[in-house]
Parts: C-alpha cells; sequence; structure tokens
C-alpha cells in the first residue's frame, strides 16, 4: 500500500477506531492542556514585561557606561573646568531616555589637586525640564559620605562593571524615590578616579508594572530582596503607597518567591488567607523581582466553560470533518502531487529553462511556484557567481598594485645617505598584516646637517587606513621641509589632518630632528609608543618623553618637543605596537618587556642595523608560532656615527 489515497484512508479508519477510546480521556486532557496554556500565556506576559523591565535596566547601565567614558576622556582634557563637565553631563543625561538624572563624581582632589569635591550632577525637575544641580558638590551633601556612592564604589572592582543601588529618598534632586546604577571612571592606568551614575525614578517602574493585571483581582509585587524593600504591592487597594518602603517581612507570601530565577518566569502556586493564588515571578537584571499573582478561580474560569462547548460540537463534526477530509485529499491533493512529480523530474535532470504549470490556485500551485523560482534563482546565482569571481579577481589584482605602489613611495634604499654614511646610518622596514598598510616611515635631508625621520600609525586598516597614511606622510614632509621646528611641525601636520576629517581617522607618531653638526636630537611624541635608546657601552632602556595625543582629532592641540644630545655608537630603536601587540595562539602579546629582552641581547656588541630588526621581527614571529595578526609591523632604527 503505497499511494497516498491509500494511506490516508488507512489514517482515517484508524482514527475513528482510536477516537471511541480516546474521547472517554478528552475532558480530563483538554483540561490539564487549557490549564497549560493558560499558564504559558500569563507567563509569556510576565515573561515580556520583565524583559522590557530587563531591557530598560539594560539601558541604565549602558547609559552609566557610555557617561564614564565620557567622563574619562573629559579626566584627559587639559581645561577641566566647570563649564565642560556640565555640558558633557548636560549632553549625556539628553540623550538617555529612561534616566531621571546622572552625574559625574570624582575621587578627593582627582579631578582639581585643590579641590577636595568634584562633581557635575543633572535631573529632570517638576516640569520635566533638565536642570543642572550644584547641591552635590559641597562639603554640606558630602556624595562620599552617602550609602549609594559607598555601595556602587565597592561594588565596582574592574572597568565595565555596573553596580545598583538599593531604593532610597532623593530629597534635593529628583524628589522622589530613585535607584541608582553606578559604574566606574578610570584614568588611562586603569585606576578608578570616579564614578559615573544614572538615576531611575521608582514611580516610572510602577506606573510600567501596574498595567498588568490579567484578571479583576490579581495583584503585583515587586520588590528589591537584597536590601529587604518592597517597590510596589497592589494586594490591597489604598495600601500601595504605604507598603513602599517596608520590609519583606509584611507580605506573607514572599517566601513562596524565593525560588524564582533570572533566566525565566518562575510559576509558583501558594495559597493566600485560604485562597489559591499563582504566582508568575522572576528576578530581573539588576536584583530586583517583579511577581504577578492570579488567583486560581479567575485564571481558569474560561477553561471551564470552552470546555463545555467544545465537547458538544466536538462529537457531532468529528465524523463529518473527517469524511470530508479523506474527500477532498484524494481528489484535490494525489493527483496534482503525481503531475508536479513529473515535473519536478524533469529540473531534476538539468533542465533549467523547463517551467512547471502554475495552473492551480492552492499549496500544490505555490509548491510549483516555488520551484519555478527556486530555478531561476538557480540560474541567477550561477550567472552571478561567475561575475562576483570575476570581481574579486579583479579586486585582488587592484590590491596587489596599490600595495607595491604604497612600499614603492616609502623610502627602500639602504643606506639612505651615502655620502655621510660616516656620520650616522638608518635603516627601516615595514611588514603589512593586509593588503595595504596603515603604518607609515619616512626620512629625508631638510637641509646639508638636519634629517627628519619619523614612524607613525593610522587607525583602521585597508585602503582608507592606506589613503590616510599617504595623506599625513605628505603634509609632514611638507611642513618639514618649510623650515618649521619639530613642534610646530606637528602642530601644523595635525591641524592639516583634522580638516575636513569626516571618518574621524587619526594617526599616532614619532618625530625627530637629528642636527649632524650638533649632534642634538630634537623630538616630538604623537601618541605614539615610546622608542628604546642605547648609549655606547649600555644596554637599551626607555626614551623618556611625553605621552603626546594622536594627530587629527583635535585641530589645535599643543606639542612640545624635548632635545637630546646623542653620541658616538647612541643607537635609536623606533617601532609600532604591531611588535608589542603581537598575539600567539593563547591569547598573549609580545609586550614591551619582551622587546627590550631581545633588543639587549646584543646590547654590546657591534651589529649591524639590518641585523638588528630582523632579530626583532624573527623573535615576533617567533612568538606568534603561526597566528594570523591583525596589525601592521613597522621598525626604523638610527645610528650616530661620530
Amino acid at each position: 500500500m503505497r499511494s497516498i489515497r491509500a494511506k490516508i484512508f488507512l489514517v482515517v479508519i484508524s482514527f475513528l477506531l482510536i477516537m471511541s477510546f480516546a474521547f472517554s480521556f478528552y475532558a480530563v486532557n483538554t483540561t490539564t492542556n487549557y490549564r497549560k496554556l493558560r499558564i504559558n500565556e500569563l507567563e509569556a506576559t510576565v515573561q515580556y514585561k520583565s524583559e522590557r523591565i530587563n531591557t530598560y535596566i539594560t539601558e541604565m547601565e549602558q547609559d552609566a557606561l557610555s557617561l564614564a567614558n565620557a567622563a574619562s576622556v573629559f579626566y584627559l582634557y587639559t581645561d577641566r573646568g566647570r563649564k565642560i563637565g556640565n555640558t558633557i553631563v548636560l549632553n549625556n543625561i539628553r540623550t538617555f531616555p529612561t534616566a531621571a538624572g546622572g552625574g559625574i563624581w570624582f575621587e578627593p582632589f582627582q579631578l582639581d589637586p585643590a579641590r577636595r569635591f568634584a562633581s557635575f550632577y543633572a535631573c529632570y525637575n517638576d516640569r520635566n525640564t533638565l536642570a543642572l544641580d550644584t547641591h552635590y558638590d559641597t562639603e554640606q551633601y558630602n556624595y562620599l559620605n552617602q550609602t549609594w556612592y559607598k555601595l556602587i564604589a565597592r561594588g565596582v572592582k574592574k572597568r565595565g562593571d555596573v553596580k545598583w543601588s538599593p531604593p532610597y529618598l532623593d530629597t534635593e534632586g529628583t524628589k522622589s524615590i530613585i535607584i541608582t546604577a553606578g559604574t566606574g571612571i578610570y584614568n588611562p592606568k586603569g585606576e578608578r578616579v570616579g564614578l559615573a551614575t544614572i538615576d531611575w525614578r521608582i514611580q516610572n517602574v510602577i506606573s510600567a508594572i501596574s498595567k498588568i493585571k490579567p484578571t479583576e483581582n490579581s495583584f503585583i509585587f515587586m520588590c528589591d530582596p537584597e536590601h529587604d524593600y518592597i517597590l510596589a504591592n497592589t494586594y490591597s487597594p489604598g495600601r500601595s503607597e504605604k507598603m513602599t518602603g517596608r520590609s519583606l517581612r509584611y507580605t506573607p507570601w514572599y517566601q513562596n518567591l524565593k525560588q524564582a530565577s533570572k533566566l525565566q518566569v518562575s510559576v509558583i502556586p501558594f495559597k493566600l488567607h485560604g485562597a489559591e493564588y499563582y504566582a508568575f515571578a522572576r528576578v530581573l537584571r539588576n536584583g530586583m523581582m517583579l511577581s504577578v499573582q492570579v488567583p486560581a478561580a479567575e485564571l481558569f474560569a474560561l477553561i471551564n466553560l470552552h470546555n463545555k462547548i467544545f465537547v458538544s460540537l466536538f462529537v457531532t463534526f468529528s465524523l463529518l470533518m473527517l469524511y470530508c477530509a479523506l474527500v477532498i485529499v484524494s481528489r484535490y491533493i494525489t493527483a496534482p502531487i503525481r503531475n508536479l512529480m513529473k515535473e519536478i523530474t524533469r529540473l531534476g535532470q538539468g533542465n533549467l529553462d523547463h517551467r512547471i504549470s502554475e495552473s492551480s490556485k492552492d499549496e500544490i500551485g505555490s509548491l510549483a511556484r516555488t520551484f519555478n523560482r527556486m530555478s531561476d534563482n538557480l540560474k541567477d546565482y550561477i550567472e552571478r557567481l561567475a561575475r562576483e569571481t570575476s570581481s574579486r579577481e579583479r579586486i585582488t589584482s587592484e590590491l596587489e598594485v596599490a600595495a607595491q605602489i604604497q612600499k614603492d613611495l616609502l623610502p627602500n634604499r639602504f643606506p639612505p645617505f651615502p655620502d655621510k654614511i660616516n656620520q650616522f646610518d638608518l635603516y627601516a622596514e615595514m611588514h603589512s598584516a593586509k593588503e595595504v598598510a596603515g603604518d607609515f616611515y619616512d626620512f629625508f635631508m631638510i637641509d646639508q646637517n638636519r634629517i627628519a625621520f619619523v614612524i607613525a600609525d593610522v587607525s583602521g586598516k585597508g585602503i582608507p587606513a592606506a589613503m590616510f597614511m599617504m595623506s599625513a606622510k605628505t603634509t609632514l614632509k611638507n611642513n618639514a621641509l618649510s623650515g618649521y621646528g619639530a613642534a610646530k611641525i606637528i602642530e601644523r601636520t595635525n591641524k592639516a589632518l583634522c580638516e575636513n576629517n569626516d571618518v574621524c581617522m587619526f594617526v599616532t607618531m614619532f618625530f625627530g630632528i637629528y642636527d649632524l653638526s650638533t649632534n642634538v636630537l630634537h623630538y616630538v611624541n604623537g601618541g605614539h609608543n615610546p622608542p628604546l635608546l642605547k648609549r655606547e657601552g649600555t644596554s637599551y632602556d626607555w626614551l623618556r618623553l611625553d605621552k603626546g595625543f594622536a594627530l587629527g582629532i583635535i585641530e589645535n592641540r599643543e606639542y612640545h618637543a624635548r632635545k637630546l644630545r646623542l653620541r658616538k655608537g647612541d643607537r635609536l630603536f623606533c617601532y609600532t605596537d604591531g611588535v608589542t601587540e603581537a598575539t600567539n595562539e593563547k591569547g598573549e602579546i609580545f609586550g614591551e618587556k619582551r622587546l627590550l629582552s631581545v633588543m639587549n641581547r646584543t646590547a654590546y656588541k657591534r651589529t649591524h642595523l639590518r641585523g638588528d630588526l630582523k632579530r626583532v621581527m624573527d623573535s615576533v614571529r617567533e612568538f606568534a608560532g603561526g597566528t594570523e595578526q591583525s596589525d601592521d609591523v613597522t621598525m626604523l632604527i638610527l645610528e650616530v656615527r661620530e
């Protein structure tokens, strides 16, 4: 018996025989299923509402982290005035839709050595207007001794941690019961220098969850178990306000809710004053608990009515529906399927131009149209694949040409100045991680006695970084050849790179001008890795320099040059972070200590400059062990010979 019609007929006969035995169990089974469906329905509703609140909580935590990032940048400003701090807080709080207020709070004397307290706070007042509140930045308030500040400060262990305070009454700013999400503000060394906080009005939460009322006598309960605090309880009309802020021991059913989890809504049956209830409880992301309590009698009231109606209809229509189904299936499904199988066989033989008849308007017709679309899509895919393959080959070829052009634009003749080989020598090389690189080096004579050199690392990768690199290289060289001092050259280059920099790219660089007549090196650091300096007869050590700031970010940034007198035999080694941030398969980085160790292996031997760079590159490759690197490696070394 292989035909579909015969199989359907057998199924119908079997179903009629089994139905007589199964019907006696129907009432019990359907009631149980309906109860489960009803419970699942409310469970899904509470799950959805709790996810909405969790979304708000997540937004609050992200808002706190965003404010902390802005505060960390503000901490790096030279001008840390109140006006800028207030502007940062106002601009950020306006973009946080769920926040009632927020602020930046610095540890004593961190922002200003002359001020113990330094904070910036803004909140929405009674007129829903965002305004600054300077009351908090006073000795009288002393935010350092506030409970919320101490709890958050203790809870934040590292960058990215967010800690929630217990609910408390804010009598000054928002003038309401709030909870606060806070995270740390860190300096470049990773030390916490303050907190960034976002406030959330409890009333906003209560207003949102009070709309959850699946039945007439259901009620909402929300609390903070960690701090033994009732946020909302609508069990008795008129008592919600009185219960807010009280201990959980005033709610006798809370003991049943302790089994609730964070992952999903827990369905917990319990009895209250002799009546059976179902609690739909879940612990929220920040530790608060939301629970909806529904009387069992109201929860399943409609189920009993539905059972009675369904039983009366089931017996009447079951046999008729099954008989009609058998006739319809035999007539309208079996024959069209057979025809469709014949047409599909032709497609399967590779004839993609063949069209299947789409005359039927039912699912068989839809299936035929689907096969026709599949045939068309397959043809289009084959053609598109051929075009894309050709396009990828062309792009690959163009990238190879671009990489060669970029390589040819960098100085590659060594020694670079044969007529001055007795005075100094210099060697440099670059190894790109991608087809084109964002690192670059350059060196050139400004005049008969001064040579300029630079090593730099552009943000980003690929073609955009390569184009920005060429712009930076050309601009720097033009300014250097104009006769300016080292600091002025970097300032003019930075200003030029900031202009029309809509993509916000930047470049770090170390730039130096070495005077052969005086043996004095004038150098400026633009946020780049510190070079290594080796004096004749000594080992390599880090060159003292200012941290500096990357070029292309702040237009009128001031830069300062340092100077250093070099002697015969001194060497200066410069590199990009592709060396120290090279990683192996364990995720470990090469690091500055390992670099210093490699350079000092032959510090007291007379070695070729090319050999020194090769030794570093070999060490990096050995450390990486074949792990693909994401950053370019660029190195430059200068030696004084007289």
